[in-house]
């Protein structure tokens, strides 16, 4: 995932994110503005998801590249 866009909305995403995972809380995203790879970090550290499925998941539901 390219860590210097998370997507072309990031209002849209932020939301996206926070229904795909229940335990993120606002301060895991806004410390994650803008930086994918620290975003995939803090999402998987708060949910123990596995890392290939949030890169997934960001890459075809937010269109995060």
């Amino acid at each position: 995932m390219n860590a210097d866009k998370t997507g072309p909305d990031w209002k849209t995403t932020r939301e996206k994110l926070r229904e795909k995972f229940k335990n993120l809380r606002e301060d895991d995203l806004q410390l994650a503005n803008g930086q994918g790879e620290g975003l995939v970090d803090r999402i998987q550290q708060r949910t123990g998801a596995n890392r290939a499925e949030i890169e997934k998941y960001l890459r075809e539901e937010c269109g995060c590249r």
